[in-house]
């Protein structure tokens, strides 16, 4: 007989604030960045290093608009699993099970691609 994979409620509240966490660290570490492109602002002006630092500018605009999407999708889901509080568990198959899935893939993908921009702008900042 199959068994099939369950997730209890409070393990996925627990995901939800442990990725509200994250993403409050991810936030406050943009803001380090954005001082020090401003820092490197006003002590080069190669158009070179002025068109890496726009480029950062703007993948950074873009990194704050993903983690203000995703913190408001987590914000709704709390929202419905606040609802369920009677719930133990919900089942693999389950809308609400397909939803975490999903929403662990892209948490997953956002982690990466952040590390990728912060990585690129560490060697940015060691080459200047």
């Amino acid at each position: 007989m199959e068994t099939q994979e369950t997730i209890h409620i409070s393990d996925l509240h627990f995901d939800h604030k442990l990725w509200m966490n994250e993403l409050r660290f991810f936030e406050m570490q943009l803001i380090v960045f954005e001082e020090k492109l401003e820092e490197i602002v006003t002590s080069n002006s190669e158009s070179a290093v002025l068109a890496k630092v726009e480029a950062f500018q703007n993948r950074i605009i873009r990194q704050k608009e993903v983690i203000d999407e995703i913190k408001h999708k987590l914000r709704l889901r709390e929202k419905d699993l606040d609802k369920m509080k009677n719930s133990n568990s919900v089942k693999k198959g389950d809308l609400l099970f397909t939803e975490y899935e999903s929403e662990k893939d892209e948490m997953n993908t956002f982690i990466r691609l952040y590390q990728e921009m912060r990585d690129d702008f560490k060697a940015f900042v060691a080459e200047i």
